[in-house]
This record gives C-alpha cells, sequence and structure tokens, in this order.
C-alpha cells in the first residue's frame, strides 16, 4: 500500500543540508531535485513524497522529523 508524505513546514534549526541528502537517498530524486524540494518547503509551500511502504514513509516522516520538518503522512 502506498504511503504520501507531506512536509507541512518547518521549525527554526531546520536542517537543510541534511534534509536535502534525506530526500535524496531515501526517493528516486537526484540532488538537484531533491534541494528544489528543501527550497520548495523553506518558501512555505508543501511538499509532497510518495513511498510504496509504510516502512519506508515512516523511516522518512520519522528522520525529517528529528532534522526539523512539520510532516503528515496517509495511505493512497
Amino acid at each position: 500500500m502506498m504511503k504520501r508524505v507531506t512536509l507541512n513546514g518547518w521549525k527554526p534549526g531546520l536542517r537543510k543540508v541534511a534534509l536535502t541528502k534525506l530526500i535524496e537517498g531515501m526517493t528516486a530524486l537526484d540532488l538537484v531535485d531533491a534541494k528544489g524540494c528543501t527550497d520548495k518547503l523553506l518558501e512555505g509551500k508543501k511538499v509532497v513524497i510518495v513511498f510504496d511502504s509504510i516502512e519506508d514513509a515512516d523511516a522518512f516522516r520519522q528522520e525529517a522529523s528529528e532534522l526539523g520538518v512539520i510532516t503528515q503522512i496517509e495511505e493512497l
């Protein structure tokens, strides 16, 4: 079952470089597109990332939250 993780916002102290590397490492996005996701989030826009498994989505959500991202997870 596919899961969608929405990056809704960020907290002060957001680790931007680490977030970009996380997105690049856990998705099919390259570095340029992963940085684009981080930049979009910093501009106040929502970013949606879809995962094939709940385990991957949960792992990403947990790590992103620890980096300072406000997240939400939903089934598709």
